[in-house]
């Protein structure tokens, strides 16, 4: 019980007022919006924006009334489908969310959609349910919107549902929570805003704005990073700027403060291309899975669509210096490192006590990746893949670098210290350490030195107080093979029959493992261990090794 209070206290105290306020505030404050009769009796003025759109969500609803989320297919023929209690919280929410309604080929299924946005507006009466908080308000708003645009659809149940959804946002906007929900409510509203002429619009849009402006500027780093630091989140954050852009342009609302809305687009492509692997996907830090967000490609299409200019960075070292990653290129590897705080400091839900981490590709192939992310919520396996020893860095005792706990809390964090990036087209090199562990040894920092050639990368692990037990963990991909050489060598397998070799200073073991590259996936893999004390260096070599 005490522990259990020291990890809340030690949660809360990085919070905003506003965040606690807020809280309190929505636990007694109850949604209160009109029948939606009242909306209906509404003559609407609708925006003749011509809006396209930009299709990559693959279909999830289908005729036979089966969806299909976080690679799982339901039923969905009955009425409690939607908040059905034997059900996965997150597969719920997509449900909500209508997707579908702006996937690949939405066009060739209108009138399926219309009865299926028609269906959910009788069985979710306001405000009761999983679809009326205010995240799943706010995707599905967007989808509407674009919908109603995409196909100029004019139906008066369909508008006066988006009114009704709108006011319903506008009381629960997410002030207790922030960070990326905030901005997902200030993009609906801006939406919904454009959506509607005359006052109703004007209502909207002012608020959309309200929130959107301010939080460009705080969620957005200098360096073009989203602040969250995952890379899935933020291609997510991404595409909504995009998005965000494209609207506004179409109305003629860009001035001065969404104008700056383009260099922060222009910047965010250039970050996710510096974290993303030579297959076009990204790296695994923090919360991370591949099918949730749109891909580097499709984002790249998309800024071209809207001429924005993105340079092409060629350098050979890339330092993000404010987001907290590096990321190195050489002809035949790449390697990102994490060396970012938890952040943003008062909401780290989607943060993983995975400092110092790193992942690796050579020859166009992931070989040693993250654990990933199959799951939300508050469970073993959701901690599981959060803590320490689900990536590729160094354990301590046994302990996490940060306290990571329930489904999305972190109560004392890591530190990152004098960090250190030099080199050239030959040589490229990291230092840093953290002192996530400090807080069961004053002076114990875990410092880690990152050397990439073309060659090879080696590792060198310090840990700065004697007579600990450490462990440094690296996380092999599935489609690696390995071949037990030593204890001190192994020999990996690559799909494309190139050998990397991986040679310790100290004894290595091999388990069993797994891999989460989607929600709902799960991959069979192995994880290399090796225990020492006081220093340890890990060489990973690709060039000039013959096959054994």
């Amino acid at each position: 019980m005490f522990e259990r209070l020291l990890l809340l206290l030690n949660t809360i105290k990085y919070l905003k007022i506003r965040q606690i306020v807020y809280r309190i505030y929505y636990r007694f404050r109850k949604v209160k919006v009109n029948d939606l009769n009242v909306y209906r009796k509404n003559e609407y003025l609708i925006n003749p924006i011509d809006w396209n759109g930009y299709s990559v969500a693959s279909p999830s609803l289908f005729e036979n009334k089966k969806a299909r989320f976080l690679n799982k297919s339901q039923d969905i023929s009955e009425s409690n489908c939607w908040n059905a209690p034997t059900s996965e919280k997150l597969w719920l929410y997509n449900l909500h969310y209508m997707d579908d309604l702006n996937a690949v080929d939405s066009e060739d299924r209108i009138e399926l959609h219309k009865s299926h946005i028609l269906r959910w507006i009788t069985e979710n009466p306001a405000p009761f349910g999983n679809g009326w908080e205010p995240y799943t308000l706010s995707l599905r708003l967007v989808n509407l919107v674009k919908w109603c645009l995409k196909n100029t659809v004019k139906n008066q149940e369909i508008i006066a549902s988006i009114h009704q959804q709108g006011d319903a946002l506008l009381q629960q906007v997410e002030y207790h929570i922030l960070a990326n929900h905030l901005f997902a409510n200030g993009k609906a509203l801006f939406f919904v805003g454009c959506f509607f002429g005359g006052e109703i619009g004007q209502k909207f849009k002012r608020k959309g704005l309200e929130i959107l402006i301010p939080e460009f500027h705080e969620q957005f780093l200098f360096d073009g990073g989203h602040f969250e630091r995952s890379p899935m989140y933020h291609s997510v954050m991404l595409w909504d700027v995009l998005e965000t852009i494209d609207i506004a342009r179409h109305l003629g609302n860009m001035n001065n403060d969404t104008k700056d809305w383009e260099r922060v687009a222009v910047n965010g492509v250039s970050w996710l291309e510096a974290m993303c692997h030579p297959d076009g996907e990204i790296s695994f830090f923090n919360d991370g899975a591949m099918g949730i967000a749109a891909k580097l490609s499709q984002i790249l299409d998309y800024a071209e669509v809207l001429n924005l200019q993105v340079a092409k960075n060629i350098s050979p070292i890339r330092h993000l210096k404010h987001s907290g990653f590096t990321s190195m290129a050489k002809p035949n590897a790449f390697l990102v490192v994490n060396h970012a705080p938890i952040g943003p400091t008062y909401q780290p839900g989607h943060a993983h006590a995975d400092t110092l981490s790193f992942e690796l590709s050579v020859f166009g192939e992931r070989v040693f990746v993250n654990s990933g992310t199959s799951c939300y919520g508050d469970s073993v396996q959701r901690l599981k893949e959060r803590e320490t020893k689900s990536h590729n860095t160094v354990v301590v005792n046994s302990q996490n670098s940060s306290e990571v706990w329930d489904g999305f809390r972190v109560a004392r964090r890591a530190s990152v210290l004098n960090v250190n990036v030099s080199g050239d087209n030959t040589l490229s090199k990291l230092k840093a350490e953290h002192d996530g562990y400090n807080r069961f040894f004053q002076n114990l920092n875990h410092e880690r030195v990152f050397s990439l050639s073309e060659k090879d990368l080696a590792i060198q692990d310090n840990i700065t107080l004697s007579g600990q037990k450490s462990a440094a963990y690296y996380y092999l991909s599935p489609d690696v093979k390995i071949n037990i050489i030593s204890q001190f060598e192994y020999e990996l397998s690559l799909i494309s029959s190139e050998i990397v070799r991986v040679i310790s200073s100290n004894a290595m073991k091999l388990k069993n493992s797994e891999w989460y590259p989607e929600f709902g996936v799960v991959r069979q893999s192995k994880v290399i261990i090796v225990d020492f004390e006081k220093t340890q260096l890990m060489k990973i070599k690709w060039r000039d090794i013959e096959k054994s």
